[in-house]
């Protein structure tokens, strides 16, 4: 996830070379993980676009053969975490006009590539299938206005309009209650990192050195009456450690963290939340080997957006331009085949 993030940073500056490998390297480390993971949430789907996007952004044709491999994975994966219709995505969030945005891209880029690979008509039924979605989710700039007025970022208002089909007192209501709702789940986030730090600080408090309670308390499920009596059976937490802190490494660190979200949630709030520990867990007698791990963790954290829906938020303005380039194209071929 951290590779992706700070692929997708280098997306948003238009910094398609650059972007790439980090894309690429993302891709590596997801097909680690398993499958059950990677069909619960979106973010392997999205990194399948954002990579072909790239290819098609540098004007990569050679790689046309894994475009089409992507962008099939990209659409099973949307399937399996989505359901058919979209009906498991409706049922968990209550609207699914945020998550078009995706099927946008998806659409336009299989458009692209039929296109440069002779299929004509199938290039047509794509890009036409990108153009109706467009002007289904295109939003009027005064309705973003009118929620900016109203406190609301243009980011939430874009969001916002598009969860509730453009109605503005709707999105009003809606980025008001999903920021209610973020708020809990920090107030909550706080609580459970409160009691944690009590309950390592009763736990050394008992002679158990700072690591040992934390792997505890892990292996415990955090339940600390279950971390005491595990660890006095088995007597395995009590060697003596000086500023032992556990610290995951900057890869663990970067890796997935969905499980606990709820199918077909992007994670990228979750990977911020779990790096800010991270962080936040570091001594001031940090080896340098530890200072290099901070500061790759810091560079993560920087690409990182606060928004949890960033992924979803475009003002589809490049699409809307290559859609009618490439329709255009496609056209032509057409005329120059009727007049021969």
């Amino acid at each position: 996830m951290g590779y992706h993030e700070k692929g997708r940073a280098f997306l948003k500056r238009k910094e398609y070379g650059i972007a790439l490998p980090c894309l690429l390297d993302a891709d590596k480390y997801f097909c680690e993980c398993c499958r059950e993971l990677l069909d619960t949430v979106d973010n392997y789907a999205v990194l399948q676009l954002d990579i072909v996007w790239c290819y098609f952004r540098l004007g990569q044709l050679e790689c046309l053969d894994d475009a089409e491999k992507k962008l099939k994975l990209a659409q099973e994966c949307f399937r399996k975490c989505y359901g058919e219709n979209h009906q498991r995505l409706v049922h968990i969030k209550g609207n699914c006009g945020k998550e078009k945005v995706l099927f946008l891209r998806l659409y336009l880029l299989q458009g692209i590539r039929n296109y440069h690979s002779g299929n004509g008509e199938e290039a047509y039924e794509y890009l036409n299938k990108a153009c109706q979605l467009f002007k289904e989710l295109y939003i009027d700039p005064s309705k973003v206005h009118n929620l900016m007025q109203l406190g609301f970022s243009a980011q939430e208002a874009r969001l916002g309009l598009r969860a509730c089909d453009g109605n503005v007192d709707h999105a009003a209501v809606h980025i008001t209650n999903r920021r209610e709702e973020l708020d809990q789940i920090k107030k909550e986030e706080r609580e459970k990192k409160r009691r944690r730090l009590e309950n390592i600080n009763h736990l050394k408090g008992m002679g158990y050195s700072t690591r040992a309670a934390k792997q505890a308390l892990h292996q415990a499920g955090g339940n600390l009456e279950e971390a005491q009596k595990t660890s006095t059976q088995t007597g395995r937490w009590q060697e003596p450690s000086l500023n032992s802190s556990l610290v995951p490494s900057p890869r663990l660190v970067a890796g997935p963290f969905p499980l606990h979200l709820g199918p077909v949630c992007h994670t990228s709030c979750t990977c911020l939340r779990v790096l800010s520990c991270v962080c936040s867990a570091r001594t001031s007698s940090a080896s340098t080997d530890e200072d290099m791990e901070t500061e790759a963790v810091n560079e993560i954290l920087e690409d990182i957006p606060e928004h949890e829906e960033d992924y979803l938020d475009s003002t589809l303005e490049d699409e809307e331009i290559i859609i009618a380039e490439y329709l255009s194209y496609v056209e032509n071929i057409k005329s120059a085949a009727k007049k021969n």
